[in-house]
């Protein structure tokens, strides 16, 4: 019978049983989600979005407003900012915790954004139909 003895290696994750070779290799895999990976680490849709900057400057321009300045605690404006959510989630293919971080959104719990944005995209279509309605001859 050969007796191998594999050494115990404390890191700053925990104590690793094995050779220092094997650490090498189980921190790399560890750390690959960690840092830029680019475009190739997250969603498969994710390189088919625009630019948050891209979104919200076409966003305040085809609302004439400015979103730093938009008052919240008014009708209109939790409209706007449930079509700006609208225009987050499905143009820039953002998640809600990216999006709970504007300063918009800073009052809202995360759990609210997912009925926000339901009822919004669902006004949203509605609005199209009565256009289309009202366009055809």
């Amino acid at each position: 019978m050969v007796r191998i003895f594999l050494r115990g290696i404390k890191t700053r994750y925990g104590n690793i049983l094995g050779s220092s070779d094997f650490l090498k290799e189980a921190l790399k895999k560890y750390d690959r989600r960690k840092g830029n990976v680019g475009i190739y680490g997250k969603r498969i849709d994710d390189k088919y979005f625009e630019s948050v900057e891209k979104v919200i400057w076409e966003f305040e321009r085809m609302k004439s407003i400015s979103i730093d300045d938009s008052p919240v605690d008014t009708y209109e404006g939790k409209r706007l900012r449930g079509e700006l959510l609208v225009h987050l989630k499905d143009r820039a293919g953002l998640a809600y915790s990216e999006i709970i971080k504007f300063y918009i959104f800073d009052d809202l719990k995360y759990t609210s954004l997912s009925p926000i944005y339901r009822n919004t995209k669902k006004r949203l279509k509605g609005m199209r139909k009565e256009k289309l309605l009202q366009k055809a001859p």
